[in-house]
């Protein structure tokens, strides 16, 4: 999971780069499809794999693919907003690299 979440990191920070820039065009959304298996990621704490961690991270993934088809601003800090929710509740270690791709 540690290293799916490194990617997701990269990608989130290129993402929103290209958003400030305004040069969305430079990015190939289809990163998000990498993301869709998730569940067979192994978790560091195997005690934080429940069904709630599951419902945050099936959200998540809604939200990755809502930002596919519609790379917009709202969308971008929605799917922000999801990964923040979800680290508060289960791993808050990240939460403050994470909250820096909030924009």
């Amino acid at each position: 999971m540690d290293l799916l979440m490194r990617s997701v990191f990269e990608d989130m920070r290129d993402l929103k780069h290209a958003l400030q820039g305004d040069s969305l065009s430079s990015i190939d959304m289809e990163f998000v499809a990498k993301y869709k298996n998730w569940d067979h990621a192994k978790t560091t704490n195997p005690n934080h794999r429940d069904k709630g961690f599951d419902a945050y991270a099936d959200f998540w993934v809604k939200r990755m693919e809502e930002m596919q088809v519609a790379p917009t601003l709202d969308n971008y800090k929605a799917t922000v907003n999801s990964c923040i929710q979800c680290h508060q509740a289960y791993c808050p270690g990240p939460l403050v690299r994470i909250k820096k791709l909030t924009l």
